[in-house]
C-alpha cells in the first residue's frame, strides 16, 4: 500500500515540476522545488543528470524518509547522514518527508559535481 501511495505521489511531484520546467519563465538550469505534494514532503530536481553530492544531517530528530528517487526504476535511493554521492538520470529527484514538519530540523546541501 505505501509503494502504491509514494508512487503516486512522486508521479504528482514530478508532473508539477515538469510542468515549470518546460515555463519559459524558469532557465533550464535551475533547480526545481516541489513543496508539501503531502505535508511535510519537498522535491527537489536536479536541472540535469549526472552526479548529485548530498550531505544530510538532522537536529533532535531524523526526517521520517529521505532519498533519490529513480524514475526509471522507481526505487527511493536512501540518503545517509554525512555525504553522499548518487548517479542521477534525467527525471530522478531527491525527497525528504519530515515527522513533524512544525518543529523538526534537518540540515541538507546538495550539487551536482
Amino acid at each position: 500500500m505505501q509503494e502504491t501511495k509514494d508512487q503516486a505521489m512522486f508521479a504528482e511531484a514530478a508532473e508539477a515540476a515538469k510542468s515549470l520546467a518546460q515555463s519559459e519563465n524558469i532557465p533550464p538550469t535551475l533547480w526545481i522545488q516541489v513543496d508539501n505534494v503531502a505535508p511535510g514532503q519537498t522535491y527537489i530536481f536536479p536541472p540535469q543528470a549526472g552526479n548529485l553530492w548530498v550531505y544530510y544531517a538532522w537536529i533532535g530528530t531524523p526526517a521520517e524518509r529521505i532519498g533519490v528517487f529513480h524514475q526509471g526504476s522507481g526505487e527511493l535511493e536512501p540518503i545517509h547522514v554525512g555525504e553522499n554521492n548518487i548517479a542521477v538520470g534525467e527525471g530522478d529527484f531527491l525527497f525528504y518527508e519530515l515527522s513533524s514538519p512544525a518543529c523538526d530540523w534537518i540540515r541538507l546541501g546538495y550539487q551536482m559535481t
